[in-house]
């Protein structure tokens, strides 16, 4: 997924999401990819180069992207209610 997408963490969150329920292939695809992306921003951010996806203004931007990414990371152990099966 590229960074310069508007709602970036909507989409990997719904990208993430439809994989999952998809299943092999698509799942381990789309897994590896966004775990590995959130490793290597994580990286970057700590080295002090954001990605242009962190560039955010404002503390509920921070708290948005933070808040969908645990949700992203959550898909696999299907934490809610809604996803478990």
């Amino acid at each position: 997924m590229r960074d310069n997408t508007q709602h970036y963490y909507y989409a990997l969150y719904y990208t993430t999401q439809a994989a999952f329920q998809a299943g092999d292939p698509a799942w381990a695809a789309v897994w590896k990819i966004t775990a590995s992306s959130f490793w290597r921003r994580r990286r970057r951010m700590e080295a002090g180069r954001p990605s242009r996806m962190f560039r955010e203004r404002s503390e509920e931007c921070e708290d948005l992207r933070d808040a969908m990414s645990v949700l992203t990371l959550s898909v696999p152990l299907r934490v809610l209610p809604i996803y478990q099966r």
